[in-house]
């Protein structure tokens, strides 16, 4: 949207004033909560030169780099399949080269996903919510297009001309932090209207993006690293902390600097998102259903971390005073002697013996102070701080078997049932981050599907159409599908495979179980579809309903239709053709063939014989008649 009118641009910037100042007051304590947990988890302050040292058990560092990789550990696998799974050549060639596409920009642990994820699973453990930006990146160049000119004589004809286009596109995750990420004050994500994210710019980045607009932008904003530095140098690497807001109510996109005059600039969505944000709904930990901030599982089980903490200070300090302390007699130097100057192996002489071994020896010479009592009561504080972990395990659901400790009483199966409840807890935070990751690949997916140039779309998905000239129109329809929003939603479905580690032998047992159920199920099937062909459609919805409740049977289920429909094809050319005939009746009526040729020949013969014998008495009655004559 330009704006046209200064009072407007104005008007926006008192009315965005007041809304992040508002939303600034709501996420306030919030991001105190945060920064004091970011703090604990990274023990700032902590250094061998410190007194402090040995006096924390950081059991919260523990705790999150033990569930790190349990939710998120590689990059999902982008699926795109028809929603139907019917004959729609036009959706197949969509699906497939919007999966390619997507798998081009996910893959990998060199890619921004990849790195995005690592970032939003670390706050999300952190702080209960973690957070993505989707953005489409674009570079322009020069190309040669073909276009519509005319010749010298005026008749129209295609020319090569040097156009300006899109010659790179990707469509860019950004993991954003909890301080640079806000909205409305609300209860749910549905409620949400608005949703804005910072970006920080210097003053050549604020001009080149907004122009004049930026020329009285105050520079608000100073890296923490920098602000110890003197003045001057502070002053050449301020920035602007510039708000991109998304406005669902009005269905613009704003950017605001708080502090500044007016609006620098507002403008339409330059994408249609399916749910208008280019942001998923954060994969969100504690929540209750009257506010959308989040409660850090720190704050649930920080009492039990701090009494640890207290414990491990106690037990440092006590095993300080656990020590070879004591007295000796002066007059004895060669006491001293012994802890001074001796070495392993080694005696110490002793100048006057007689008068040493005469006041009772060593025995005799020195004396230590008692540690029973410290040892006692370190033994206390170790069971003390034991049983504090074990009620933090218990709160925080870290349990035994998650971090590898098991009792070699246990049977398997005890062992086994234990690791699958202890396991419950940590599932329902492995699917909020397989639907986080599930959203925002979703959000590429619109970003690819509508704004990407078929040329660049075909290469990147490794499309090669162009030397398929009948496969062209079909590409070409399937580019249409793509960029049709209401269309592409209902045609096509984009899910994920798991972003955490499977267990081999387990997929490995799996798949081989599979194989085991479908080939018994073929074996079975076939004699009865042989001879029951109506019994088709109830053998093949068995088998489909099989394959879908094993993973990786999804894969098999297009393969699998295509066979049923070929089999259904044959069956149905087979009806028709005319029915074989009886073999009896093929007996009889040869037989009956024979018979008939048999007769038609006795006739013949018989007919031959009548006319030979009336040949020969023909000949008999003209030599009759001759001899009369004579």
């Amino acid at each position: 949207m330009e704006i046209k009118e200064p009072d407007e641009a104005v008007k926006l910037q008192e009315h965005w004033e007041t809304e992040v100042m508002g939303a600034e007051r709501y996420f306030k304590d919030y991001w105190s909560r945060c920064e004091a947990i970011e703090k604990t988890y990274r023990d700032e302050g902590k250094s061998r030169g410190n007194t402090r040292v040995g006096t924390r058990f950081n059991i919260f560092w523990s705790n999150i780099k033990t569930l790190e990789p349990s939710l998120y550990i590689q990059p999902p696998k982008p699926v795109v399949e028809r929603t139907f799974l019917d004959a729609d050549p036009i959706g197949r060639v969509a699906s497939e080269t919007l999966e390619r596409a997507l798998k081009n920009g996910t893959a990998g642990r060199d890619k921004p996903f990849d790195a995005m994820m690592r970032e939003a699973r670390t706050d999300y453990l952190l702080y209960a919510r973690g957070i993505a930006w989707v953005r489409g990146e674009y570079e322009m160049g020069m190309v040669e297009q073909e276009v519509e000119g005319v010749d010298e004589l005026g008749q129209p004809v295609m020319v090569m001309q040097q156009t300006e286009a899109v010659i790179s596109a990707k469509a860019v995750p950004e993991f954003v932090g909890y301080r640079d990420f806000m909205h409305n004050p609300c209860r749910t994500w549905s409620e949400v209207k608005w949703a804005a994210k910072a970006a920080y710019m210097g003053k050549k980045e604020l001009e080149k993006r907004f122009g004049d607009a930026a020329k009285d932008v105050p520079l608000n904003f100073t890296p923490d690293v920098l602000k110890d530095l003197e003045d001057k140098k502070i002053s050449k690497k301020k920035q602007a902390q510039v708000w991109e807001i998304w406005c669902k109510v009005s269905n613009k996109v704003y950017w605001f600097v708080k502090g500044n005059s007016k609006i620098l600039d507002a403008q339409d969505p330059p994408i249609k998102f399916d749910g208008f944000f280019p942001c998923p709904k954060p994969a969100f930990g504690t929540l209750t259903n009257s506010t959308l901030i989040p409660v850090p599982d720190y704050v649930e089980y920080q009492d039990q971390a701090e009494e640890i903490n207290l414990l491990t200070k106690r037990i440092h300090y006590i095993t300080k005073a656990i020590k070879a302390n004591g007295v000796y007699n002066g007059a004895q130097k060669e006491i001293s002697r012994i802890f001074d100057e001796s070495k392993e192996n080694e005696l110490v002489p002793v100048a006057d013996w007689n008068g040493f071994t005469a006041n009772g020896g060593t025995n005799g010479q020195m004396d230590f102070v008692p540690v029973e009592g410290f040892v006692k009561v370190l033994a206390a504080l170790v069971t003390a701080r034991q049983q504090a972990k074990a009620d933090l395990y218990e709160i925080s659901g870290i349990s035994d078997i998650m971090r590898g400790n098991s009792d070699s009483r246990e049977t398997a199966k005890a062992q086994s049932i234990k690791a699958n409840f202890g396991s419950l807890r940590i599932q329902d935070r492995q699917y909020e981050i397989q639907r986080f990751a599930r959203d925002v690949v979703a959000l590429m997916a619109e970003v690819i599907a509508e704004t990407f140039p078929p040329d660049i779309l075909a290469a990147q998905a490794g499309v090669k159409y162009a030397d398929d000239p009948a496969m062209m129109p079909v590409f070409d329809k399937a580019v249409e599908l793509l960029r049709d929003g209401v269309l592409r939603n209902f045609r096509i479905d984009i899910e994920t495979d798991s972003t955490i580690a499977l267990d081999k032998a387990e997929a490995k047992a799996s798949a081989n179980e599979l194989l085991g159920v479908v080939s018994n199920m073929f074996k079975e099937s076939i004699p009865l579809v042989q001879s029951a062909p109506e019994m088709l459609p109830v053998v093949k919805e068995l088998i489909l309903l099989t394959l879908r409740a094993y993973e990786g049977g999804r894969q098999l289920e297009t393969v699998i239709e295509e066979a049923f429909k070929q089999v259904a094809a044959g069956i149905e050319a087979a009806k028709q053709q005319p029915p074989a005939p009886d073999p009896k009746m093929v007996e009889a009526e040869s037989k009956v063939a024979v018979n008939q040729s048999q007769a038609q020949k006795n006739t013949v013969d018989a007919q031959a014989t009548i006319a030979k014998t009336q040949m020969e008495m023909a000949r008999t009655a003209q030599g009759v008649a001759v001899d009369r004559v004579q």
